[in-house]
């Protein structure tokens, strides 16, 4: 029996995530420097610790930077770029039709409460999630706590929950807390590892409740 579905966010529900890394991109370009896709990989999904962008723009330009205003800079070229961003195909009809199924969702997030709940309540869908558990709670990905969290405020047991991620960091996280794990990539993270997924799809749009009770009980064919 499918008993949750926990969401990830960026990257995930609307592909902030390229938009992230286009802000950092484009701040290193002011310096003549290039953020290389694998040094950024070890932050999408995973918390701050990861890695720390700024410090390595300080390393390859050699510089004495402030960090605050690169910051600043930064999240202005970010949210410039998500203005009007929308929720990624499938989304949406995924979660209407979970919660016409009764199933409980939720989402698990290594971003802040007030950027996660920012962007779904722009969206209009903050309210059809039962639970959002963000690193303002717990220890981010690849940690299982967020997603140990998110089972337990929806009530559900791990080993009969289904978690939808787009990155490495995410896919771990959920296994490690007992999870099936469905790997959604996005164009940031599909040339990620995700030999560690129950599945992988193309995009949410090939997402279905069935689909998901199928991956709970082991009777899913792919």
């Amino acid at each position: 029996m499918l008993q949750a579905v926990v969401f990830d966010f960026d990257g995930l529900i609307a592909d902030t995530e390229s938009n992230e890394y286009a802000g950092w991109q484009s701040v290193y370009a002011d310096y003549g420097c290039v953020l290389h896709p694998d040094e950024w990989a070890k932050a999408v999904g995973a918390g701050p610790t990861a890695f720390d962008a700024f410090d390595h723009l300080v390393s390859l330009s050699g510089l004495s930077l402030d960090r605050e205003a690169t910051y600043a800079e930064w999240a202005a070229r970010r949210d410039r770029l998500n203005d009007g961003l929308p929720t990624l195909p499938g989304v949406e009809t995924l979660i209407e039709r979970l919660l016409t199924e009764g199933v409980p969702i939720g989402v698990a997030s290594s971003s802040r409460r007030a950027w996660v709940e920012g962007h779904l309540g722009r969206f209009g869908i903050l309210d059809h999630f039962a639970v959002v558990v963000t690193r303002d709670d717990h220890e981010p990905k690849p940690a299982p706590d967020l997603y140990l969290a998110a089972c337990a405020l929806l009530g559900a047991d791990p080993a009969w929950s289904v978690a939808l991620e787009d990155s490495t960091n995410g896919v771990l996280a959920a296994k490690r807390a007992g999870m099936k794990a469905v790997a959604v990539p996005n164009a940031i993270t599909l040339s990620y590892d995700f030999s560690m997924a129950d599945v992988v799809v193309g995009s949410m749009e090939a997402v279905d409740v069935e689909f998901l009770r199928e991956l709970v009980v082991g009777s899913a064919s792919f």
